[in-house]
């Protein structure tokens, strides 16, 4: 039965992903900076190059961001949420890819000498974060229907 509420649900899943990505991308930083940057008095591990912070934090925002946006958007949705998340972790992982790649041509064909990252590893973030999340939504639909 669709109400008002859950019509509300369904224009509001996308935008709560987004939101939730944005929003894990701070603390990721911080614990980044903090740990591995020098941020901390005593940091587990310092790393001087620039380059390299960069990359492990690119990792580590790939992962959690796609986590977190598979995760809370197919939280906000709702009925179907295990089907969401699936379709939702088949669009971060293969649509970010075609995204990147189709961006990085049309700025090469325009002349721009901005280019977006993808990378293997960042996909490979993007995969382990996106199957989480529907590994969680499943877990929790299970876990409320044997109730």
């Amino acid at each position: 039965m669709f109400t008002r509420y859950n019509i509300l649900r369904w224009i509001c899943f996308i935008p709560a992903g987004f939101i939730s990505a944005f929003l894990v991308s701070f603390p990721v930083h911080w614990f980044v900076m903090v740990n591995l940057g020098g941020w901390a008095f005593d940091p587990l591990i310092v790393i001087d190059s620039e380059q390299t912070l960069r990359a492990i934090e690119l990792f580590l925002q790939a992962g959690a961001g796609s986590l977190a946006f598979v995760y809370f958007a197919s939280s906000t949705a709702p009925s179907h949420r295990f089907f969401v998340s699936i379709f939702l972790a088949v669009i971060v992982t293969l649509g970010l890819e075609f995204a990147v790649y189709w961006l990085n041509v049309e700025l090469d064909s325009g002349g721009s000498n901005y280019e977006f990252r993808g990378g293997f590893y960042n996909t490979v973030a993007r995969v382990v974060g996106a199957t989480a999340a529907s590994y969680l939504i499943w877990h929790s639909e299970k876990r409320q229907s044997d109730l």
